[in-house]
């Protein structure tokens, strides 16, 4: 779903990109890293075992800002892995970074709450991660008596 979303949205990622100096020839990079950052970020919190913070901004129950910590996380990542792989400098990469992974949280928000999932699984399988094996994951971190309530 994700990498719908993003193909869907390029011709809106890239007006906003061109204002900060973004050919077009780097949309296709830039939408694969945010999907790559978001991905990532959504791993860290399932590990962290903070799954009703991702299902509250997921299904827009929390803004997509960049104050929000998990977005915050994804924010990091992105300019990371923008640095790297695109060569910006940290100032431009982050600038990036904090207007594309709120627009692309805000899209996912927009297609769960058109769903009306509030499923885990049904989120994890919609960004293209393998839920069963999250979800063993998860349950091991929390392990003990919370061990079935994954299940």
């Amino acid at each position: 779903m994700l990498d719908q979303l993003l193909s869907a949205a390029k011709g809106q990622l890239g007006d906003v990109l061109s204002g900060q100096g973004i050919g077009a020839d780097k949309i296709d990079d830039i939408a694969g890293i945010s999907q790559d950052a978001v991905k990532e970020g959504v791993m860290e919190q399932v590990s962290a075992g903070n799954l009703d913070g991702i299902m509250s901004l997921f299904s827009g129950k929390e803004e997509a800002s960049t104050s929000n910590p998990i977005v915050g996380s994804m924010i990091s990542s992105f300019a990371g892995m923008a640095a790297e792989k695109l060569g910006f400098d940290s100032e431009k990469a982050g600038g990036i970074a904090s207007t594309v992974i709120p627009m692309v949280v805000g899209l996912i928000q927009s297609k769960m709450s058109g769903e009306g999932s509030g499923d885990t699984s049904d989120l994890l399988s919609s960004l293209g991660l393998d839920s069963g094996g999250i979800m063993d994951k998860a349950k091991d971190l929390l392990g003990g008596g919370l061990g079935n309530l994954f299940s």
